[in-house]
């Protein structure tokens, strides 16, 4: 089986958005959305692409292409609790509240739980009877006196 080349990688920050959005369209990618989701795509598509270098049965830059399409859908589509960074502040803010007060009851009984839970742990280690060293607890059997210190 013949090896792939693998594809160069991209100064993106050397690219307008214009050179960006042909370099797009000619990987077969979408050319729609902010810079920053532009080139996650082509970030994507690259790495997917040469990936498939030493692959047995590589994908073709096509199939590449959909497969970042379909990542980026399941990106989008996906319900976190918590904001992505892609996120605005405010917004991720609002979801975050909103979710805490859905769910405030059982967040106010997992609260009760642990603190019974640390309470009984508390009564039962106070009951628990103390470890005292063998050492001290055991009079000694050598009744002979010690050695006094060389003076």
């Amino acid at each position: 089986v013949a090896r792939r080349a693998t594809k160069p990688r991209v100064h993106y920050k050397s690219l307008s958005d214009a050179k960006l959005r042909d370099l797009l369209r000619t990987c077969g990618l979408a050319t729609h959305g902010d810079r920053e989701s532009m080139q996650w795509r082509h970030e994507e598509w690259l790495l997917l692409c040469n990936a498939q270098t030493d692959a047995t049965r590589p994908l073709t830059d096509q199939q590449c292409a959909h497969e970042v399409a379909r990542r980026e859908a399941q990106r989008s589509t996906t319900n976190s609790v918590f904001a992505t960074d892609r996120t605005a502040p405010e917004a991720a803010a609002r979801e975050n509240v909103s979710y805490v007060r859905a769910h405030k009851a059982e967040f106010d009984a997992l609260i009760r739980e642990i603190r019974a839970n640390n309470k009984k742990r508390k009564q039962v280690k106070a009951l628990a009877p103390v470890a005292v060293p063998a050492s001290v607890a055991a009079p000694s059997t050598n009744n002979t006196a010690p050695a006094p210190a060389p003076a």
